[in-house]
């Protein structure tokens, strides 16, 4: 269900990047292409999280019985990690244009590593929803580390 979420991510993004490729990062026109880009993006995924909260609990009840509504308060924390991969779906390919292909990767690292140092103290202490808390953490890092690259590029670029 939460992967799902995050395919628009993936299209959006394998439709963005040669647009941005084309355009000088130099001028305004990349720079507000990404910002609408992430504001329709982010319309689509609070929605689709608000429709969750509304009638998630019996969907999963629908599709996959009453044993699985257990399994409801992971879900709503594990949707905030595809919400902020499509949200952010803009940034490695502006980073990409920016002729920084390391800046996603190191992004990753950051992120996948708060991950692991998260993971078991919170799995200890909140259980399974610990353990989903600490993969939307290392995703949160992420996306942090991707827009303070993409900062720091754009005040280089535009200077």
């Amino acid at each position: 269900m939460t992967d799902s979420a995050a395919k628009p991510a993936d299209l959006l993004s394998k439709a963005f990047y040669p647009e941005v490729v084309r355009m000088d990062l130099k001028t305004k026109k990349p720079w507000n292409l990404m910002l609408r880009g992430t504001a329709m993006a982010a319309f689509a995924s609070i929605l689709s999280v608000l429709i969750i909260l509304v009638v998630g609990k019996p969907l999963i009840s629908l599709l996959f019985g009453k044993e699985f509504i257990g399994a409801y308060p992971i879900i709503l924390v594990l949707i905030i990690a595809p919400l902020l991969a499509i949200i952010s779906f803009p940034l490695p390919s502006m980073l990409y244009a920016l002729d920084r292909p390391d800046a996603p990767l190191t992004a990753r690292l950051i992120g996948t590593i708060l991950f692991f140092v998260t993971v078991a103290p919170l799995s200890w202490s909140f259980g399974v929803i610990g353990a989903a808390l600490a993969f939307v953490i290392g995703n949160a890092a992420t996306v942090i580390v991707l827009v303070f690259q993409l900062f720091r590029e754009y005040r280089r670029v535009r200077a």
